[in-house]
């Protein structure tokens, strides 16, 4: 009874004051952009490697630049795309980054690798849909 007032307060006031302007939390929005900044960053570093190492930094900048991008949109513009782009995107980040680092440490092979990789991904997008 008393769960959902507390988990809608908690959305709503975790971030900065919404304005009335352009943006509804600019600060918040394009702070969150310093993930899409890392992600390239990360990009331009996958051309120092090869082989498996070098699609896990690729898929992963490419993970934090669409992080970057959802968390702008969503502390931007607040609508029910945005607030899915935001959740999933980060949330498949964290996934991408926690597999491919047990995987390593477990000697996965690479299908068993991304095919949690990619159940993960679709769970997390039936959930939040």
């Amino acid at each position: 009874m008393y769960t959902i007032p507390v988990i809608l307060a908690a959305g709503s006031s975790d971030c900065e004051a919404n304005s009335n302007g352009m943006l509804i939390q600019p600060v918040s929005a394009f702070s969150s952009l310093v993930f899409s900044i890392a992600g390239l960053v990360l990009l331009s570093w996958a051309g120092s490697v090869e082989g498996h190492e070098r699609l896990i930094r690729i898929l992963f900048g490419s993970a934090m630049v669409a992080t970057g991008i959802g968390s702008f949109l969503f502390h931007g513009y607040d609508s029910a795309v945005a607030q899915f782009l935001h959740d999933i995107t980060f949330l498949s980040t964290v996934w991408l980054l926690a597999v491919v680092n047990i995987a390593e440490v477990r000697s996965w092979q690479r299908p068993v690798e991304w095919g949690i990789v990619m159940a993960g991904i679709t769970a997390f997008s039936v959930a939040i849909l």
